[in-house]
């Protein structure tokens, strides 16, 4: 084999160029764990690639699980009613045990408007 003075310049940069890289680490699979609002907030949160992010919702009792599959591509989103799906559908109605603002105020003229025509003894 014939000498080659650029073999060994060339072996050299890339010696060089490959420890001059920044090494990149693999996201690890796992889970993420984290409070978001509502089914928007649950959309809306960003996942590594290959993790599982659960959220809880602050403002109602539900659970999201949103999986990234090892490509970025997110999954579907799952959705867990921490209480029955009827439970939750009534806490989402107002209670018919109490009144509105509105309804509240007519019975207030009402009461007043009958104290009025009351006669006193």
């Amino acid at each position: 084999m014939a000498y080659n003075p650029y073999n060994y310049q060339f072996q050299n940069q890339m010696q060089n160029f490959s420890m001059n890289q920044p090494v990149m680490q693999q996201p690890q699979a796992g889970y993420v764990f984290s409070w978001v609002q509502g089914d928007a907030g649950a959309k809306a949160m960003m996942t590594q690639p290959g993790v599982t992010a659960v959220m809880l919702d602050t403002e109602n009792p539900v659970l999201y699980m949103k999986y990234t599959d090892p490509t970025g591509r997110p999954q579907e989103m799952q959705k867990r009613y921490l209480v029955t799906e009827e439970e939750y559908k009534k806490l989402q109605t107002p209670a018919p045990d109490y009144v509105t603002r509105k309804e509240f105020e007519d019975f207030v003229k009402r009461f007043d408007s009958e104290e009025e025509n009351e006669p006193t003894v």
